[in-house]
C-alpha cells in the first residue's frame, strides 16, 4: 500500500499491510543527527535568532526541505505540514538578557537553553474583551512551506496540515494561564470572546492549509506541565 492509503485504511477501521507511521513535529537534534546536517526546522533558539536576523527564507527552506527528508529517512506513513513565518519583517526585541526579551506590545519572553524547550510568555501586557479582535485572512506567504510538502509528497503521503491556532483555551494568546484561568470566574465574556476569536483563526489556518491539498489538519496544543497534565 502507498503510505496515503495505509493512513485512510487505518481512519476507516480496514486493516492496512502494517500500521502506519508518522511525526507531528521533530525537534531539531533528532533532525540533524538523522540527515547529517544543521536545520532551523524546530531548532529553538537557532531559529529565533535567524528570524530576528531576517533570515526567514533559510526558515522556510530548512523547514520544507528537512520534512520530507525526514519523511523519506523514517518511512513515515503521515507528514506535518506547518505553517512558517510571514514574509513581513520581523520585530526586533529588546533584549533584557541574553535569553529574556520585551516585545513591543509589551510582552515579555525567555528561553531555556538547559530545557531547549519553546519560548514563553513571562509578562503579558494588560488586556479586555474589547483589545480581542477578529481574525482576518491568512498571510499566504505563511503557506510557502506547506505547499512545497503537498507537491513532493502529496500523491504518495498522507499530508497533515498543522495550523499555529488551536481555540479551545488560549491563554498564550492573551493574558497568560493563571489570568485565564481566575477571569473563567470573574471576565467570563472575555474568556467567551477570546476562545470564540481563536477558534474561528484556526478554522481560517485549517481551510487554507486543506485548500492547498493536505489531506487532514491537526490542530492542538499541551495542557500541561512537568508534573503531567492538567
Amino acid at each position: 500500500m502507498l503510505p496515503k492509503e495505509r493512513v485512510i485504511a487505518a481512519l476507516e477501521h480496514r486493516r492496512p499491510d502494517r500500521v502506519p507511521v508518522g511525526e507531528i513535529g521533530v525537534d531539531y537534534p533528532i533532525t540533524e543527527r538523522a540527515l547529517g546536517h544543521s536545520t532551523l526546522y524546530r531548532a529553538k533558539w537557532k531559529e529565533y535568532q535567524a528570524w530576528w536576523q531576517g533570515r526567514r527564507a533559510e526558515i522556510v527552506e530548512s523547514t520544507q526541505r528537512d520534512i520530507v527528508g525526514l519523511a523519506k529517512y523514517f518511512e513515515w506513513d503521515f507528514v506535518p505540514a506547518p505553517l512558517v513565518p510571514p514574509a513581513t519583517p520581523p520585530e526586533a526585541p529588546e533584549f533584557l538578557e541574553e535569553h529574556r526579551w520585551r516585545l513591543a506590545d509589551g510582552s515579555e519572553w525567555a528561553f531555556s537553553p538547559e530545557s531547549e524547550g519553546h519560548a514563553i510568555c513571562t509578562h503579558y501586557p494588560p488586556m479586555t474583551a474589547a483589545d480581542i479582535r477578529s481574525p482576518g485572512p491568512i498571510d499566504e506567504s505563511r503557506l510557502e512551506a506547506a505547499e512545497t510538502i503537498v507537491r513532493e509528497l502529496g500523491g504518495t503521503h498522507f499530508i497533515l496540515g498543522r495550523p499555529d491556532e488551536d481555540g479551545s483555551f488560549p491563554y498564550e494568546n492573551t493574558v497568560g494561564l493563571e489570568e485565564f484561568l481566575a477571569r473563567m470566574v470573574t471576565d467570563q465574556e472575555f474568556v467567551l470572546q477570546a476562545i470564540q476569536a481563536h477558534t474561528a483563526a484556526t478554522v481560517i489556518e485549517q481551510n487554507a492549509l486543506l485548500e492547498i491539498g493536505c489531506d487532514a489538519v491537526l490542530p492542538g496544543a499541551d495542557y500541561c506541565d512537568t508534573r503531567g497534565p492538567i
